[in-house]
C-alpha cells in the first residue's frame, strides 16, 4: 500500500511508516440507533436514508430481519422464518431485500433469498450444488439485475470463492476461485468493480478491488499483518470502508481514498473490562454524510450505531502540559506531560515553542507510562523533542504522565513570573507505524522566589528578615502578593512571628554549631557606615574565634554559626527596626579578619560594602541584587570567557553540557578567592577534543548560589 503523508520528519524516517491517519473524534458524532441486549448486526441503508436495515437476535433466539428509523424509533421486525435471516443488503430501487438464510435441518446450509421490502412471500435465489453451501455477503448490481455473493463447498472446505446469480432466481456462476479466501464482495455503485476480501497466498485476509469482469486483476487496498474485512463503497465510488485489526488488535472503521490510498482511522476504542468493543460492518448513508456499523462500545452488546462523518473531528489524542513550579538559577525545572492515547504509541515529535529569552528546554526522558520512551532534543528556533520507544515496549493505551522536560530558568528571569509552555506539531506514531496528530493543552510554569526570598533577591538573608518584619508591623511599601507567598514562611496564610522564627531557620538551622571563642587572639574589625544600616551579615575562613556576646554592634543581636562548609557565619540585626547609625566603630571580635561582608539599608535595600582586612565599609549606594554571571563572546569559535563574583568562601565549579544533558567539560577551585573571577572555556571536552558547533549549557556552582548560560559555539 502506498503512504500518503502530510510532511516528512526525523521520527518517521526512523521508525518506517506504513501509512498515514489524520485525526478523528470520538465525541458527538456517534449515535446508537438499537439498544437491545442481544445481537444487532450488519446494517444496510434504505436508497431514501431514512431507514436501517440489520439482523437481530434476542438471547438465544434466531436471526431476523428488522427496520430502524435513522431519527431514532422503534425497530420493526421484518422477517421470521424458520431458521436464521442474516446480511440483509436493499436493491438499488429500495423495494427488496437480499439476505442469506442459514438453517440446521437436516444439514446446516445457506443461500441467498430475497423478500420484498414492505412484506411479502421469501423467494430463494441460489441453488447450492452441495447440501451444506454456505452462500453469504450479497450485493447487488446497481441494475438490480443480478446479485454477488460468497460461497464455501461444504463445511469442511477450506476456501471461499466468488459467484453471481440473478436477481430472479436460476444458475449460479462462479466468478472467481482460486486458492484460500475470497469473500464478502461489494459491487462498486457505477457497476464497474469488485471490493472483496482475499488472503493473496498467506492466512490473514486484506481487501482487494478489481474490474467487475476480471477478478483475478485485482489491486491490493491493503497489505497488513492483521485480518482486514472489506465493508462498503462510498456513494460516488472515491472511498472504501473496511475494518481491521492492524492498529490496536481489536476491530476498528477505517476510510480509505482509492486514488491515494490514504487511511483515516474511524474509530478509536479501548476495550471495557473484558468485552472488545468490535466495530465492524461500516456502510454509507446514501449521501455519504454518515456511516452505519456495528459495535459493542459502552454496553458489550452487538448493536448498530450511526458515525457522522460531517461534525467536527478534533484529535481523539492529547498530550498536555501540567502547571508546574520552578527557580531560577537552581537545578532544572521538571515539566510533565500527561497523554491519553487510544493506540499504541511507539513515537512522539513536537515543538515546544514560544518561551522568553532566559528560558531554555535542556533534555527530556521518559516517565510513569512513558518510562520505556527514549528522547532527544535539538535548537532549531523552538525546541524539537523526540522520544520513542524500541518495538516491544510501545507506550500502553491508556491516561497519564509519559513525558517529563527538563526547563532551565537562568537567575535574570522575573520572579513571580508565569511562562506558558506550549507544543505545537505534534505527531504521534502508533505501534504499526501510522501516524496520528494530537490535540494539545498548554501548562504554565511558574517562577517562584525561593522559599524566604521575600525581597526577591534569589537568595535567603537578613534582608527577607527586614522585609517580613516590615510586613508584619506594616511599615513601608505595601506588600506585593509575592512578596505575600514568601513571607508566609510557615503556610498558614497569617503573617506573625512565627514567620519569623520560620524564615530565621532558614538562614540560621536551630542545629548549627556554635564557633569557638577562643581560638587564638580576638581582634575587632573598624566599621565605618556611611547610610544608616538595618543588618549586616559576616563570613569568616573556617576556624575563625568569634565572640558575638561582645560584638558591640548595639542595638543589634548579634548570633553566629558554623556552615556545612566549615566556615563561620555571623548575623546582626534588630526585629523592631533599630539602625546601625552613621559613623564609625569597633566591633565583632574575631581570631581572623571577614572574607565576605553583606549589609542592608533602613528599608532593606542592599548597600555597597567595601572590604578591607579588618576594615569594613558600608556605602550608601544599592549593591546589585543578584550576583554578575556572563559569558563573552557567544556565539564563539575558538573560546568563551565566563565570568562570576564568589561572595562566599568555598567552591567554585563549572560544568558544561550538551543538549542531550551530557556533561562534556568541568572546572572547579577550592576556597575560591572572593570577589569577581572567570574561567575561559576553549571550546574543548574533557579529552581536549574539540566540540561539534551548537548549543550548550554551562552550570555554575558558587557558595550558596547556582546559575546557568546558554553557549552557542559557531565552529568555523
Amino acid at each position: 500500500m502506498t503512504a500518503v503523508l502530510s510532511r516528512r520528519s526525523p521520527i518517521l524516517l526512523a521508525l518506517t511508516l506504513l501509512l498515514a491517519l489524520p485525526p478523528v473524534t470520538e465525541a458527538n458524532n456517534f449515535r446508537q440507533l438499537t439498544t437491545q441486549t442481544g445481537v444487532d448486526r450488519h446494517p444496510c441503508w434504505t436508497p431514501d436514508g431514512e431507514y436501517v436495515i440489520y439482523e437481530s437476535a434476542s438471547p438465544g433466539g434466531d436471526y431476523d430481519l428488522w427496520r430502524v428509523p435513522v431519527d431514532g424509533g422503534t425497530p420493526v421486525q421484518l422477517t421470521d422464518l424458520v431458521g436464521d435471516e442474516r446480511m440483509p443488503e436493499v436493491s438499488p430501487d429500495g423495494s427488496t431485500i437480499a439476505f442469506t438464510l442459514m438453517t440446521t435441518d437436516p444439514v446446516e446450509n445457506a443461500t441467498i433469498w430475497t423478500v420484498p421490502i414492505g412484506g411479502g412471500a421469501a423467494t430463494q435465489i441460489s441453488t447450492p450444488s452441495h447440501s451444506t453451501d454456505l452462500d453469504w455477503h450479497a450485493s447487488w448490481t446497481p441494475d438490480g439485475d443480478t446479485i454477488y455473493f460468497s460461497r464455501r463447498l461444504g463445511n469442511d472446505h477450506p476456501n471461499w470463492d466468488l459467484y453471481k446469480v440473478k436477481s430472479t432466481g436460476g444458475p449460479t456462476t462462479l466468478v472467481y476461485a482460486t486458492s484460500g479466501i475470497q469473500n464478502r464482495p461489494h459491487v462498486s455503485h457505477d457497476g464497474t468493480q469488485l471490493l472483496f476480501e482475499h488472503t493473496q497466498g498467506t492466512s490473514v485476509i486484506n481487501v482487494v478491488r478489481a474490474p467487475i469482469g476480471n477478478p483475478a486483476g485485482y489491486t491490493p487496498m491493503t497489505t497488513f499483518s492483521a485480518n482486514t474485512s472489506a465493508n462498503d463503497w462510498s456513494p460516488d465510488d472515491a472511498k472504501i470502508c473496511f475494518s481491521s485489526r492492524f492498529t490496536s488488535g481489536r476491530f476498528e472503521l477505517f476510510e480509505m481514498d482509492v486514488a491515494t490510498q490514504a487511511i483515516t482511522q474511524l474509530t478509536f476504542d479501548v476495550p471495557i473490562e473484558t468485552f472488545d468493543p468490535n466495530n465492524v460492518d461500516g456502510t454509507y448513508s446514501p449521501d455519504g454524510r454518515c456511516i452505519a456499523f456495528t459495535s459493542r462500545r459502552q454496553t458489550g452488546n452487538d448493536n448498530i450505531w450511526v458515525l457522522d462523518l460531517t461534525l467536527p473531528q478534533p484529535p481523539v489524542n492529547q498530550l498536555d502540559v501540567v502547571n508546574a513550579v520552578g527557580l531560577p538559577g537552581g537545578s532544572p525545572v521538571p515539566v510533565t506531560l500527561t497523554m491519553t492515547n487510544v493506540v499504541k504509541v511507539r513515537g512522539l515529535e513536537f515543538h515546544v515553542s514560544d518561551m522568553p529569552e532566559g528560558v531554555t528546554l535542556t533534555g527530556v526522558s521518559g516517565t510513569g507510562r512513558g518510562d520505556d520512551l527514549e528522547g532527544d532534543v535539538a535548537d532549531d528556533g523552538t525546541a524539537h523533542v523526540l522520544a520513542w520507544t524500541d518495538a516491544e515496549s510501545p507506550v500502553p493505551t491508556g491516561t497519564g504522565a509519559v513525558l517529563e522536560l527538563s526547563v532551565q530558568i537562568d537567575p535574570g528571569v522575573t520572579l513571580g513570573s508565569d511562562i506558558t509552555i506550549s507544543l505545537s506539531e505534534i505527531i504521534l506514531v502508533d505501534d504499526f507505524g501510522g501516524t496520528h496528530e494530537v490535540g494539545s493543552t498548554a501548562g504554565t510554569l511558574h517562577v517562584a522566589r525561593r522559599p524566604g526570598d521575600v525581597n526577591g533577591d534569589n537568595a535567603v538573608n537578613s534582608g527577607d528578615l527586614i522585609r517580613v518584619a516590615d510586613i508584619i508591623f506594616g511599615r513601608g511599601t505595601p506588600a506585593t502578593p509575592e512578596e505575600l507567598e514568601a513571607a508566609d514562611c510557615t503556610n498558614d496564610d497569617e503573617y506573625d512571628i512565627r514567620d519569623i522564627v520560620c524564615l530565621t531557620e532558614l538562614i540560621v538551622p536551630s542545629e548549627a554549631p556554635a564557633p569557638p571563642v577562643g581560638h587564638g587572639p580576638l581582634a575587632l574589625l573598624a566599621i565605618e557606615s556611611i547610610a544608616p544600616v538595618r543588618a549586616i551579615e559576616f563570613d569568616f575562613p573556617r576556624g575563625t574565634g568569634i565572640d558575638d556576646g561582645a560584638s558591640g554592634l548595639h542595638p543589634f543581636d548579634t548570633r553566629s554559626w558554623v556552615r556545612p562548609d566549615g566556615s563561620i557565619a555571623v548575623q546582626a540585626w534588630d526585629m523592631g527596626g533599630g539602625l546601625l547609625p552613621v559613623g564609625e566603630l569597633l566591633a565583632v571580635p574575631s581570631s581572623e579578619a571577614p572574607i565576605a561582608v553583606r549589609a542592608w539599608g533602613a528599608n532593606g535595600q542592599a548597600l555597597t560594602v567595601a572590604l578591607d582586612g579588618r576594615r569594613v565599609t558600608i556605602g550608601g549606594q544599592s549593591a546589585p541584587p543578584v550576583p554578575v554571571v556572563s559569558a563573552a563572546p557567544t556565539p564563539f569559535d575558538d573560546a568563551t570567557t565566563l565570568r562570576f563574583r564568589v561572595e562566599r568562601p568555598g567552591t567554585a565549579r563549572i560544568d558544561i553540557f550538551d543538549v542531550r544533558g551530557a556533561l562534556r567539560r568541568s572546572w572547579s577551585e577550592a576556597n575560591a578567592p572572593i570577589g569577581d573571577a572567570h574561567w575561559t572555556w576553549d571550546g574543548r571536552d574533557s579529552g581536549g577534543a574539540p566540540v561539534a558547533s551548537g548549543v550548550y549549557f554551562a552550570r555554575i556552582q558558587l557558595p550558596g548560589s547556582e546559575h546557568r548560560l546558554r553557549l552557542i559555539r559557531q565552529a568555523r
